[in-house]
């Protein structure tokens, strides 16, 4: 029976590589505007290949015999190998390569050994096959991943066409035989390269709204991220302390929030302008990112202010963090451009069920004021009221150390406190 419509195999051929070349510069220009989304190179460089692979296999008569074969199936086992290799990266999984590569090899070693004549059908048996095999590699990844979205989902639908192209390419090839003139139409070989062009479209549209999910995600982290010392920003931070005044409310596990201010700050930019205060800025970020928990949470809300939300602290063991920051940020190695070592006060309060965040900043504010008045490079706490009309507790003394003079001294400070 004649079908209805006979797509001419050129047509079909040209028609996919110029859809693959189109992909191959979208996703080249994707990867030049957004280099920190990984893998959209090697899915370029996929669709370079499959191109290139095309148009070997349209020129073969511009080739040796059966060197167009050679350089055809090297090329698409380039082409399957890179969108592994892209569509993981995308996944932020790691590919396993070994394998894969190590039967994109013995396929060309096998077709160079098949190269007879009357051995069409085994040269289209192992290349349908060791493209099976390698695009099941890429299958496996798409379907440990299918909670990952829509996207993933449909990527591994037409993967799954794919791999079904091969397997019935292969079984029909048995079946009915290899064609004398590949150009001529066999609806084997027609359908093969349809149901390609197909699969070839449907992986190139989902790779790229892969892409853009992941360039999206990384715009909106990166909004929530201060530029200058990769602390969260207020925005960021406001986020997390609703996450964690939520938690406090589900789980009635204690949190901390603290208010730091780097002292005399304008000192440094006086001395040696907005250069040296924002390396004072970028040293203070860091050494508290080294002192932090790994679920810490720190960030800067504003010119030479940060905050800090320490999950499952209450206060007095939030007052000992919040100190031994201070006593590191002091003892940072001494900058000759900044003439000082730069030193901080912080402001500490502990969130209530009842609070809200405005009421939480206002506690954690005063205190910070509160050590700002007393002296700087120290830690105050204000507490929410107990409820009872009493006021509440003032921080407890630093430990005494060094000679009786300075006990005495930090005594006293307590004790005014």
């Amino acid at each position: 029976m004649t079908p209805l419509i006979q797509f001419d195999i050129r047509t079909l051929l040209v028609s996919e590589a110029a859809v693959c070349l189109l992909f191959s510069l979208v996703m080249l220009l994707m990867a030049k505007h957004y280099p920190y989304v990984g893998g959209l190179r090697q899915l370029s460089l996929k669709f370079v290949a499959t191109t290139g692979g095309i148009s070997f296999f349209l020129m073969r008569s511009l080739f040796p015999y059966k060197l167009d074969v050679l350089l055809s199936n090297g090329l698409y086992c380039i082409s399957n190998l890179f969108a592994y290799i892209g569509i993981s990266a995308l996944l932020q999984v790691r590919p396993r390569l070994r394998l894969p590569i190590l039967l994109a090899v013995l396929s060309t070693v096998a077709l160079a050994y098949y190269r007879g004549a009357g051995q069409t059908d085994i040269r289209i048996a192992i290349i349908s096959l060791v493209d099976l095999l390698l695009r099941a590699f890429l299958m496996v990844a798409l379907l440990r991943n299918l909670r990952r979205g829509a996207a993933v989902k449909m990527l591994a639908v037409f993967t799954g066409l794919f791999l079904l192209c091969d397997a019935v390419r292969m079984i029909a090839t048995f079946h009915y035989g290899a064609p004398t003139d590949v150009f001529q139409y066999n609806v084997t070989q027609a359908d093969y390269i349809a149901i390609s062009l197909l699969a070839n479209c449907g992986i190139g549209i989902f790779s790229l709204a892969l892409a853009a999910r992941e360039v999206t995600g990384a715009i909106e982290r990166r909004a929530r991220r201060d530029s200058l010392t990769g602390a969260l920003n207020r925005l960021g931070m406001e986020e997390q302390l609703a996450v964690e005044m939520e938690r406090l409310r589900r789980t009635q596990t204690a949190c901390c929030v603290a208010l730091m201010d780097v002292d005399n700050f304008k000192s440094f930019n006086d001395s040696g302008g907005h250069a040296l205060g924002d390396k004072v800025l970028q040293r203070i970020a860091a050494c508290v990112h080294a002192n932090l928990r790994s679920y810490d949470v720190f960030g800067r809300i504003g010119g030479d202010e940060f905050m800090l939300l320490l999950p499952g602290l209450a206060a007095p063991d939030a007052v000992a963090v919040c100190r031994r920051m201070v006593k590191a940020i002091a003892a940072l190695p001494h900058d000759s451009a900044a003439g000082a070592s730069p030193t901080v006060s912080l402001g500490l309060t502990e969130i209530e069920l009842s609070d809200s965040s405005e009421a939480i900043l206002v506690r954690a504010d005063k205190a910070l004021y509160a050590a700002k008045r007393l002296g700087k490079n120290g830690v105050e706490m204000e507490l929410a009221a107990t409820g009872t009309g009493e006021a509440a507790p003032p921080v407890p003394p630093e430990p005494m150390e060094g000679s009786t003079l300075s006990r005495m001294a930090a005594f006293l400070k307590g004790f005014r406190a």
